[in-house]
């Protein structure tokens, strides 16, 4: 799928609104919500976790991220690094399962300083005390004029070219993306973090160290979550749990649906029902 839909709507009655240097709470290795992300890049360059992979975002590079999509974007808090964040519920725009990145162009830019323009002026935006004149406002209730300013914004966007997307240049990105493609590919065993820093050719500490910077998680807690995430797609296409189990290497399917339960918060049967 593509993101296709060019006249997409805000609906719903929550935002989050920003410009800062630090766009990830420190706190928080990664996240996920249930409002669409754009995020502009004002200055500077920051790396970017979409789901498993680490992309770079550079000056004037725009990401969407869709609903509900693990995300982490991080930088060194320096006033040569600013990004815009922009969430809001959309309707009418069709996703795609990969990173979508587009360019600033000066028309778009113009919106985006109006929009912001009326946040400073209008609604009264909380202050961050980083030192760099970093602000957020959030709330249930955004403006008609802000509204439409980011539609027009977002149709603008969405009739742009698509850009390449450029991956992090770095030892450790490199050894991140190079092993979730092998979690991928040995979805039907269990593999041990052994394993994993065996493949990457680097200590247990260290591969546990890259996990932790570019998920958020444990090596096992995010295989164990790309399993349930491809049986997932069995249970959608009709295939017995017992079959799933066994192929996806669970030791019975008591266990597999235990575990289902503890990554999705309902059972493989609920979660058959919820599609159905």
């Amino acid at each position: 799928m593509n993101l296709i839909e060019l006249t997409p709507k805000i609906t719903g009655d929550r935002y989050y609104l920003s410009y800062s240097c630090s766009v990830a709470d420190p706190k928080l290795s990664g996240h996920s919500h249930p409002e669409t992300e754009i995020v502009i890049v004002s200055s500077g360059q920051f790396e970017h976790v979409y789901e498993n992979i680490v992309i770079t975002l550079k000056k004037d590079d725009i990401l969407i991220i869709p609903p509900n999509t693990f995300h982490f974007l991080k930088s060194n808090k320096t006033p040569n690094n600013m990004a815009y964040v922009i969430q809001v519920h959309l309707s009418d725009i069709t996703f795609s399962h990969t990173p979508t990145i587009y360019k600033l162009s000066d028309d778009n830019k113009f919106i985006l300083e109006l929009i912001y323009k009326e946040i400073k002026e209008n609604m009264n935006p909380q202050m961050w005390n980083d030192g760099f004149g970093s602000y957020s406002v959030s709330g249930n209730t955004l403006t008609d004029s802000i509204c439409k300013l980011i539609e027009v914004l977002l149709h603008k966007i969405l009739t742009q070219k698509k850009q390449p997307i450029n991956f992090v240049d770095s030892k450790n990105a490199f050894i991140y993306n190079q092993s979730i493609n092998f979690l991928k590919d040995n979805l039907n065993k269990n593999l041990t973090v052994s394993d994993i820093a065996n493949y990457s050719h680097i200590s247990e500490t260290a591969i546990k160290n890259i996990f932790k910077t570019y998920s958020g998680k444990g090596v096992i807690t995010v295989f164990t979550e790309l399993k349930i995430q491809e049986t997932k797609k069995h249970i959608r296409s009709g295939k017995q749990i017992s079959y799933i189990s066994d192929i996806f290497g669970f030791s019975s399917q008591a266990y597999y649906c235990q575990v289902f339960k503890r990554v999705t918060g309902m059972s493989p049967m609920q979660y058959k029902k919820s599609i159905s």
